[in-house]
């Protein structure tokens, strides 16, 4: 068993080398930060495989500071997973982005002890966890108690992979992510075998941590639960590594090119790249959410209304809303937003109820928060200034 194990080990690590490298250095990625996650999971998996390795072979006694310099990178795996899913799937950056990292974070701060003593001390330790492997669970130079590590890993990646398969379920069922096509669903089969893979890992790791926790003496039935997660590790990253090895776009950044035509005449023909959810009749949809909003419920009227409380408000992701204003309205936000102030004033002239405010008044009632603002957002839409307009409009 030793000896399968180092070499699916062995053969994990080299064949994940050249998919890190690349995930870290590739030029050019509209999204380096997803890129980047997805190479911190491939690198803290294979430092958790890199572990089993090294004490399988002894190698452990000639470097036994990796022994704990390696916890780390095991709270690193589900998260970056996870934050790596959602970034590829999701318009926005998903909230409390590096909250994800925090255990991984406190995980560090319990190594210090470990790299304070002195080297012949790490080497007595690490032996004597050789001769007996229960001496793992002793709580020796951390500042936390070994047993919270135990429950800690499972339950976080448990926690994880639940949240990610709500996730998936929810892409399934949203007619936007177009999963009916083959080149979405190629995207969606990505993130099913990443969470497959991840569930065979903790999996077996849960299954580890219930034996030891039962106390059951029988030294076979322990050696093979804790052979279990390496050997579920090892294959699933083996198989993880192999699917990008098939799929090298994955190494190259996720930004496929799309050309879509509209559905009507209130969606123009396009070919630039846009992020891969938002096809034609899923823009027209957030385009007349906008609309409503803005036409019926007159929300320009808000004073110092923003890109993102707007986009927020009618649920658009900013992505689209940022692709409908350069490529349906051809405006900034801004002269968006003034263009409806306008007409909604211009509207107001028409009606004898206006007469009872000032040009200002009714600019403020618009929303305009200056008055410099409204005279040249109203000279820019209609070709001259509010006081000639009202002139010729009192002349008619």
């Amino acid at each position: 068993m030793d000896s399968s194990l180092t070499i699916l080990i062995f053969l994990g690590l080299i064949f994940s080398l050249p998919i890190i490298l690349r995930l870290f250095f590739c030029k050019g990625p509209e999204n380096r930060m997803a890129n980047v996650l997805l190479a911190l999971a491939f690198l803290s998996i294979g430092a958790y495989a890199l572990n089993h390795f090294l004490f399988i072979t002894h190698i452990i006694l000639d470097i036994p500071i990796y022994y704990r310099i390696a916890k780390p990178f095991y709270y690193l795996i589900p998260p970056c997973i996870y934050l790596y899913i959602l970034l590829i799937s999701s318009a926005d950056k998903p909230r409390f982005f590096w909250w994800h990292f925090l255990p991984a974070a406190l995980m560090v701060l319990d190594t210090i002890p470990w790299i304070i003593i002195g080297s012949k001390a790490r080497y007595e330790i690490v032996n004597s966890i050789l001769k007996d492997p229960a001496l793992v669970f002793e709580t020796i130079h951390n500042i936390f108690p070994v047993w919270i590590h135990s429950v800690i890993r499972p339950v976080q990646g448990i926690i994880y992979i639940c949240y990610l398969v709500i996730h998936l379920q929810k892409m399934k069922d949203d007619e936007k992510y177009q999963l009916d096509t083959a080149r979405y669903k190629s995207y969606y089969q990505w993130a099913l075998v990443l969470v497959f893979s991840e569930s065979a890992m903790y999996f077996s790791l849960t299954c580890h941590t219930i034996i030891n926790f039962m106390n059951i003496n029988n030294a076979g039935l322990f050696t093979l639960t804790g052979y279990l997660p390496a050997m579920s590790m090892c294959v699933s990253f083996i198989f993880l590594c192999s699917y990008v090895y098939t799929h090298p776009s994955l190494t190259c950044g996720y930004t496929p090119q799309i050309k879509e035509t509209a559905v009507d005449d209130l969606l123009i023909s396009y070919s630039k790249s846009v992020y891969p959810i938002f096809n034609a009749e899923t823009l027209l949809v957030y385009q007349r959410c906008l609309e409503i909003e803005l036409r019926d419920n007159y929300m320009f009227k808000q004073k110092g209304l923003t890109f993102q409380q707007l986009a927020k408000y009618c649920r658009v992701p900013k992505n689209a809303f940022s692709f409908l204003l350069a490529n349906v309205y051809s405006k900034h936000f801004n002269n968006y937003i003034n263009d409806y102030r306008i007409c909604y004033i211009v509207e107001r002239l028409y009606s004898p109820e206006w007469k009872e405010l000032t040009l200002e008044g009714l600019a403020h009632e618009a929303g305009f928060s200056s008055r410099t603002t409204f005279f040249i957002a109203f000279k820019k839409k209609m070709g001259v200034s509010p006081t000639s307009y009202l002139k010729k409009l009192n002349k008619q």
